[in-house]
């Protein structure tokens, strides 16, 4: 059989300090990083790379997250 391979690539874009990082932490599975005590703004680019199984289907998702900072330089 052919092994069925899929990649995506996702950008998260917005104006800053509205959680886009959260967001990103929590699509990557990173639990541990949804609550901050204080503010740390995204320097530049973030990408966060992960696999996703689907239940049923013997291939695997791989996906390619990027979290953008919210200044306009």
């Amino acid at each position: 059989s052919i092994l069925t391979y899929y990649s995506f690539t996702y950008y998260i874009i917005g104006p800053e300090a509205t959680g886009k990082t959260i967001i990103a932490n929590f699509l990557a599975g990173q639990s541990d990083r949804l609550v901050a005590d204080s503010y740390n703004p995204t320097a530049g680019v973030r990408i966060l790379e992960f696999e996703v199984n689907v239940k049923g289907v013997s291939e695997s998702i791989e996906i390619e997250l990027w979290d953008s900072s919210g200044d306009h330089k």
